[in-house]
C-alpha cells in the first residue's frame, strides 16, 4: 500500500514538473514572437488564472503585489514601455490596477489582446 502510494505522489510530481517545464518553454518563445500588449495581457492573464485557481481572486480581480519593474523584467520590456502600454490598456477599458490589485472586467477582451485564441491555455 505505501507502494503504490509513492508512486501516485511521484507520477503527479513528474505531471506537475512536466507541464511547468512546457509552461515556462512556452512563455520564452513567446517572448519574441509577441508585442509588448500581447506579452503584458498574457502575463496579467496568466497571473489571474492562477490566483483563480488556487482560490485567491474575487470575482474579476486578484492582488497583484508586482511593480512595473518585475513586470518589465518578466516580460523582457522597460519600466517605462510597461507603463505606457499598461497606461493604453486602462484607457481602453481592458484593466484597472488600483492600490496592488488587477481588475479585469472583460476576460475575452484581454484574451483577444493576448493574442490567445478560445481554446488556448494561460
Amino acid at each position: 500500500m505505501a507502494d503504490g502510494y509513492i508512486l501516485d505522489r511521484q507520477k503527479g510530481f513528474s505531471t506537475r514538473l512536466a507541464e511547468s517545464v512546457e509552461r515556462q518553454s512556452n512563455w520564452l518563445v513567446s517572448l519574441g514572437r509577441k508585442t509588448a500588449v500581447e506579452r503584458l495581457a498574457h502575463l496579467l492573464l496568466e497571473l489571474f488564472e492562477r490566483m483563480r485557481r488556487a482560490g485567491l481572486a474575487y470575482g474579476q480581480q486578484c492582488a497583484l503585489p508586482l511593480t512595473q519593474m518585475d513586470i518589465a523584467d518578466a516580460t523582457g520590456l522597460t519600466a517605462v514601455h510597461v507603463n505606457r502600454t499598461l497606461q493604453s490598456m486602462r484607457s481602453k477599458g481592458v484593466l484597472e490596477l488600483h492600490s496592488k490589485w488587477l481588475r479585469i472586467p472583460d476576460l475575452g477582451a484581454l484574451r483577444d489582446l493576448a493574442a490567445l485564441g478560445p481554446n488556448d491555455a494561460v
